[in-house]
């Protein structure tokens, strides 16, 4: 084999095994981003159904008026949960 041969072997070695490399640090770091995002999701789905429940609240259809008293009260409540979800942490 000649030196030329020999070079450009190792050359495409130090690439494949690189790549390997490559590829299984993305692979990791897509993995631990991917449990982070489950993560939040899980730890945010009582935030996300009260922000669905606000926003059906204020949904307009014609079968529907507001009764602005029982909405300040469903905000009230509402609000005093997130700030008892923060002062705990779980936000």
């Amino acid at each position: 084999m000649t030196t030329k041969t020999t070079n450009i072997l190792l050359v495409l070695n130090l690439l494949f095994l690189g790549g390997i490399l490559i590829r299984q640090s993305v692979a990791s770091q897509s993995f631990a981003m991917q449990s982070s995002a489950q993560s939040a999701t899980r730890d945010n789905e009582e935030l996300m159904r009260m922000e669905q429940e606000d926003q059906d609240d204020r949904t307009p259809s014609a079968r529907k008026s507001y009764d602005w008293t029982v909405l300040a009260r469903r905000d009230d409540a509402r609000l005093a949960r997130v700030k008892e979800l923060y002062r705990q942490n779980k936000l």
